[in-house]
């Protein structure tokens, strides 16, 4: 996380609103942080890395 004179700047995607919440949460919530500028965008198509897609293991 990068601070400047107070500020997170937060950029990338996001999966849903609620981790946006809890990533702008987080950040608030560090010493000397006093806000969060969001400039992170949504998405929400699940990619082959998303944990839904992952192999089971195999029974046993």
């Amino acid at each position: 996380m990068i601070v400047d004179k107070g500020v997170v700047p937060r950029w990338g995607t996001v999966r849903s609103p609620e981790v946006r919440k809890a990533m702008t949460v987080a950040a608030l919530n560090v010493p000397g942080v006093k806000s969060v500028e969001d400039h992170m965008g949504e998405r929400l198509v699940f990619d082959a890395m998303t944990w839904r897609n992952w192999p089971t293991a195999p029974p046993g």
